[in-house]
């Protein structure tokens, strides 16, 4: 099983078994969202059988914050015993921010997920065009800085909960780009087809539903493998960093054209606290999270 950091202080243990789950997901719903219930599962509450688990069906988890980047200062946190997760996952999983990856057969995102990506990026000349042919030639690592820069350069955040009234929308990169409007989930489907496009291979590219432990908001960015190294290309910001490198996300889903995968930890993630003279840009955020 996997570590629960929502384990009640009462209870006498740090872990949920599946029964617990089911009964959360059952009885417990007027108390808990949905989302907060996978991310229960997701953190420790249960661990499936095998490598291909599924989820029962759940409410849509809507992203995400506005993208502006807020310091995080590590803090102490407490000691569980902590079981082992099994080490026979699949080479290809997005093991992403300290996670383990296990493929999952259902996601309440599915459909979202396979309607955008299945969008193909219109073939006529379009906005990207230049982008495309400027980078003909270059570096893979080149070409993956020019058009992370380039999207969120071109595209302004819009939160499809204010602008859609209330509908999380996943627009296909065609859309994105034309309109230049987009919430996080359009930042990243567009760089991944522009991506395509130029000939990264699609196994290599993953859409990453986090949890956003400082603005405590969902989001959603683009992992690209590249030289043995899974590669963020995020809304909010330009710099591309090392996942490795990255402690103020967990994942909570990821989905790739070879599968769909939930995250969980082998060892208590890394515990992020408030700057105190953040509080009034995490007020902002919090308005902006959409609870499912």
């Amino acid at each position: 099983m996997l570590w629960s950091p929502l384990a009640s202080a009462s209870t006498t243990t740090s872990h949920l078994c599946a029964a617990d789950t089911n009964q959360l997901l059952s009885s417990a719903e007027p108390l808990l969202s949905r989302l907060d219930v996978i991310r229960m599962q997701q953190n420790g509450a249960f661990m499936p059988s095998s490598s291909t688990a599924e989820l029962p069906q759940a409410a849509t988890p809507q992203l995400c914050a506005a993208a502006l980047p807020i310091a995080a200062l590590p803090v102490a946190s407490p000691a569980f015993d902590i079981p082992k997760m099994p080490s026979a996952l699949p080479s290809d999983s997005p093991n992403v921010f300290g996670s383990v990856a296990v493929a999952i057969s259902r996601t309440p995102l599915d459909l979202k997920w396979r309607s955008a990506s299945q969008s193909p990026l219109a073939k006529r000349a379009g906005p990207w065009t230049p982008i495309i042919r400027s980078i003909n030639g270059q570096g893979r690592a080149d070409q993956l800085q020019a058009i992370n820069n380039w999207v969120n350069g071109r595209v302004r955040f819009v939160n499809d909960r204010r602008d859609k009234q209330g509908a999380d929308q996943w627009a296909g990169a065609t859309q994105t780009l034309r309109s230049r409007r987009g919430d996080c989930e359009d930042y990243a489907i567009a760089k991944m087809k522009l991506l395509e496009a130029i000939g990264v291979a699609p196994t290599d590219m993953f859409l990453v539903v986090v949890d956003d432990l400082v603005r405590r908001a969902d989001h959603a960015l683009l992992v690209v493998r590249h030289d043995s190294k899974m590669l963020v290309l995020d809304n909010s910001t330009d710099e591309i960093l090392d996942a490795e490198n990255v402690a103020d996300y967990r994942p909570i889903f990821s989905y790739g054209y070879s599968g769909a995968w939930i995250h969980g930890y082998s060892e208590k993630p890394v515990q992020l606290a408030t700057p105190p003279h953040k509080s009034e840009d995490i007020a902002q955020a919090q308005e902006t999270k959409i609870r499912t």
